[in-house]
């Protein structure tokens, strides 16, 4: 199940993504009630993360939209990658990945998830001192 309904295929025509300007308006509901300052950092957090998932279509995907992750065989990849940028550091890369997740309602409850997962989760939880 998808919380995100994809483009249909070829509805934007082959050229359509040369045509979009490098940036696009995108309006964001929010509660009235958050504070500015929570309202303002979404907004932020948001142009960060399309910021970053541009560059990485451009760098793994020769500048090409990528919407690999509304693919149901995409899971386990996408928990692993996941793992993979926790480590890295780079709050980002992990944002991305949930939202991919969030958007096909995939769980990142290790208990939920494969074996695989449980174990990365443990050798990265291992290298935090103290914990």
């Amino acid at each position: 199940m998808s919380r995100i309904t994809p483009l249909a295929e070829g509805s934007l025509g082959s050229s359509a993504y040369d045509r979009i300007r490098r940036q696009v308006s995108v309006t964001v509901l929010v509660p009235a009630e958050l504070h500015p300052d929570s309202k303002h950092l979404i907004m932020l957090f948001a142009e960060a993360l399309a910021d970053k998932l541009r560059a990485a279509e451009i760098k793994h995907f020769n500048g090409q939209p990528w919407n690999a992750w509304l693919r149901d065989d995409w899971r386990i990849k996408c928990q692993r990658d996941m793992i993979r940028h926790l480590a890295k550091g780079d709050p980002r890369d992990v944002a991305i990945y949930c939202a991919f997740m969030w958007a096909r309602d995939w769980s990142i409850d290790p208990a939920a998830d494969s074996p695989l997962v449980r174990e990365a989760l443990g050798i990265l939880m291992s290298s935090f001192p103290g914990e």
